[in-house]
């Protein structure tokens, strides 16, 4: 902890040591680098302004010797300029004074918990880069015994073949480690990759569950989905219990030949061979890969289950990196989130209006037949679209009467100022579009950048009409809320001048039609 104040030093070495953490304290920047070149601490909380070394200044040379160390930046100036400097700069949070000491504990916690998911993180990417060189090592063998088995060349070409294709599909399945981090998404392709590489009729991915005993299908694909989706299993009970509790992967190549399997087990397994893989990752079973019936009616091989249980290790790691990513994700929007609510905290005029908003072109956009993942995109841009008011005074945002140039200015400035915010969290790229045009106009007199007609983004276009209908049936300090039917007819007239005029017909309908039509309050 770094403050030049001593007496706010003690109080916070007072309450984290209550937590059980270890502070050391000191009330100058340029000694605390001192400490931290001759040390690796685990977080450095450090003071906005001091004399000698600024806290960003200090954090930025912290970040550049250490950059796992968790950084949180303290000031009395809460404005969206510093959050964004701090932010860029590396810190990873922030707390304004007076101190909320929950609030404070909240923040170093998190802080902590995000360091460690990152360096967790960082050795899953280590453990990749390791098994894609492994990988590559075993295509030079492979090459190398092509040339030393020259006397069977047609018999070792076609194993060759297969080898390479089978090494082919894994490293096709790391890359998608890396690009698909949607949880669902990933699970779908990696069965969708061995089964047409495998040529299997029907297969299935089980996930542990959090208390390490149940395990639950999670993806299938093939003609059985609807019958095994959500199919669960206890540890060490039937086939798929067994194998993640021994983490032993187990092949039947006839299971009517099996004394093991009697006739009515045997017809759950459509076909006559199935194969089951553990999911391991570090000794840790994480699920079970589950396969039956080969397409060509042969029975499952030694080589299939090898296949399969290099592929089942790509498997383990990208769900726990999917996992990572998902918590820090939601780490990081919680901490932005937090932002949204603190400018509608401000404002009572404006309370509840982006999740209004939100809900009102998130039904719009469903009856346009947007996809899932826009529809999350828009529910983020809708949450988020004015964050950038954070850097307006209060005065100007309540104020009840025209505004003047400079005030006017300013407003016109929040588009750009909440792109900014958003652009700190790289996983909210598809957001900053939204966010930034939201103030555009069809006709092109609107701002920051004089978009028009179909240059602005579409789901800009959706977001524009839901925020307008809102905000004009809210009550605001210089004016009443208008009515259901006078925002309506407002929106109408702004057709081909403001608004996309398709847009404000569907959303018409939508509000008229749909649950809780008109203004929610």
């Amino acid at each position: 902890m770094v403050d030049d104040e001593l007496n706010i030093c003690n109080l916070l070495r007072e309450v984290l040591s209550q937590e059980g953490y270890v502070i050391e304290t000191c009330q100058a920047g340029q000694e605390a680098l001192k400490k931290t070149e001759a040390r690796n601490y685990d977080m450095l909380i450090s003071d906005l302004k001091m004399p000698g070394i600024s806290g960003i200044e200090l954090i930025r040379s912290v970040k550049a010797a250490s950059p796992d160390t968790a950084t949180v930046l303290v000031t009395g100036y809460a404005t969206v300029e510093t959050a964004v400097e701090a932010l860029r700069y590396g810190a990873d949070d922030y707390v304004t004074k007076p101190f909320n000491i929950e609030e404070l504990r909240k923040v170093v916690s998190r802080g902590l918990e995000s360091r460690q998911l990152r360096r967790k993180n960082q050795e899953l990417v280590e453990m990749l880069r390791s098994a894609n060189e492994e990988l590559q090592r075993r295509k030079d063998d492979l090459s190398q015994e092509m040339v030393r088995t020259s006397e069977s060349l047609l018999s070792t070409n076609r194993r060759l073949e297969l080898r390479v294709q089978q090494l082919n599909t894994i490293m096709e399945l790391t890359k998608a480690i890396t690009s698909i981090l949607d949880f669902g998404r990933l699970l779908d392709f990696c069965l969708k990759l061995i089964s047409r590489e495998m040529e299997v009729e029907n297969s299935s991915l089980m996930l542990m569950q959090p208390d390490g005993r149940q395990l639950v299908v999670k993806a299938a694909y093939g003609p059985r989905v609807e019958k095994v989706m959500g199919k669960e299993r206890r540890l060490g009970d039937g086939v798929a219990g067994w194998v993640a509790e021994y983490k032993e992967p187990l092949l039947v190549a006839d299971v009517e030949a099996s004394p093991a399997f009697s006739t009515e087990f045997s017809a759950q397994y459509p076909g006559n061979s199935f194969l089951c893989v553990p999911l391991v990752l570090q000794q840790r079973t994480v699920g079970g890969l589950n396969l039956t019936g080969k397409t060509s009616g042969e029975g499952f091989t030694e080589q299939d289950r090898d296949f399969a249980s290099a592929i089942a290790g790509q498997i383990a790691v990208a769900i726990e990196n999917a996992g990572l990513y998902d918590t820090i994700r939601q780490n990081s929007l919680s901490a932005v989130q937090a932002l949204a609510d603190s400018l509608e905290a401000r404002d009572p005029y404006t309370s509840g209006h982006s999740s209004r908003v939100t809900g009102y072109a998130v039904r719009l956009a469903k009856v346009l037949g947007v996809s899932q993942t826009g529809l999350e995109t828009l529910r983020y841009g809708s949450r988020l679209h004015d964050l950038g008011k954070l850097g307006i005074s209060e005065a100007t945002l309540h104020k009840n009467g025209a505004l003047n140039e400079d005030e006017w200015a300013m407003i016109r400035e929040h588009p750009a100022k909440s792109e900014q915010i958003v652009d700190s969290l790289g996983f909210l790229d598809r957001v900053k579009p939204i966010v930034r045009h939201h103030h555009e106009r069809w006709d092109g007199t609107g701002y920051p950048d004089g978009l028009k007609g179909k240059e602005v983004p579409f789901l800009t276009r959706v977001l524009s009409v839901a925020d307008c209908y809102d905000a004009m049936t809210s009550e605001r300090p210089y004016r009443g809320a208008m009515s259901h039917e006078a925002a309506l007819s407002q929106l109408q007239s702004g057709m081909s001048k403001q608004f996309d005029p398709a847009l404000v017909q569907e959303f018409v309908e939508v509000v008229c039609t749909g649950p809780a039509a008109g203004h929610a309050g």
